[in-house]
């Protein structure tokens, strides 16, 4: 069950935020939504980097994803594998802060992807999201756990979710904004503005929740007909360190918000390519 929202702030602060994560879908077993939806937000532009994360290509050859993702030596859009420049990666910082976000620009041929539309106004609660990552597939059916993590059978137990398993797959789903604004510190002076929704067992169709071993995967949301990249997943929150390798309902996706962080993103965008085309 989703909290109350006025509980949400509270249980952020109190559970543990991990890096993210690419979607499960509570939908059917888990093994659907691997092409692109029929409304498709820029399922393409998402694709995999040589180290096993996730990043979105934006246009003029340049690649938006998680700070903590590193620097990977190519990313793979749409099938095609592209090398990254050597020394291209920039982190994005607000007023002196860096936050978990990262552009990492790519070596030619240009990719054939239409360029993403930054988001024109800030994500605001309710609004419906598509995820889109690469991550974890899930298992078929659900497993339940006691507060300890030990598996007991369904419907007993504390917790209830998906234990995860190979292989990695770019997946779409759906979700809702349950909280703005929100301050997610990192590593030494690193924070991060996010926006924040909630794997729930009564969702939306195609429920979706990012999962542990991947990063940089995209949330895209629908603006009067326009598909706009709302923000990047950076992090999950657990209720606790100990939450086995799965996605359990109530467990929360840290998005990076696109829209704070919009004019750093553009005015990088806007260089001119100093590789050949």
């Amino acid at each position: 069950m989703r909290l109350p929202l006025a509980a949400l702030p509270l249980a952020l602060l109190l559970g543990v935020a991990v890096p993210a994560a690419a979607v499960v879908i509570s939908t059917g077993n888990g093994s659907g939504n691997t092409t692109a939806p029929s409304d498709d937000p820029g399922f393409a532009n998402v694709g995999a980097s040589s180290n096993a994360l996730s990043g979105v290509y934006l246009g003029n050859r340049w690649v938006l994803t998680a700070g903590h993702v590193g620097t990977p030596a190519s990313f793979t859009f749409d099938g095609i594998l592209y090398d990254t420049v050597p020394g291209s990666r920039h982190v994005i910082s607000k007023a002196g802060t860096p936050a978990d976000l990262a552009m990492i620009r790519l070596m030619g041929p240009m990719p054939p992807l239409p360029a993403v539309t930054l988001p024109s106004t800030p994500v605001a609660v309710s609004e419906p999201v598509t995820m889109i990552g690469n991550g974890w597939s899930r298992f078929a059916t659900t497993t339940c756990w006691t507060l300890m993590w030990a598996e007991v059978t369904c419907p007993a137990g504390s917790y209830v979710g998906y234990k995860l398993a190979a292989p990695h797959t770019l997946r779409w789903g759906r979700n809702r904004v349950v909280v703005v604004d929100h301050d997610l510190p990192g590593s030494g002076s690193q924070s991060t503005k996010t926006f924040v929704s909630v794997f729930d067992q009564a969702g939306e169709t195609d429920e979706a929740q990012v999962v542990s071993g991947d990063s940089g995967g995209a949330t895209f949301i629908d603006r009067s007909g326009t598909w706009e990249l709302a923000g990047i997943h950076i992090a999950m929150g657990v209720p606790d360190i100990n939450q086995p390798n799965a996605a359990v309902f109530t467990d929360d996706t840290f998005d990076a918000d696109v829209y704070y962080y919009r004019s750093e993103i553009q005015a990088l965008l806007d260089l001119p390519p100093k590789i050949p085309a």
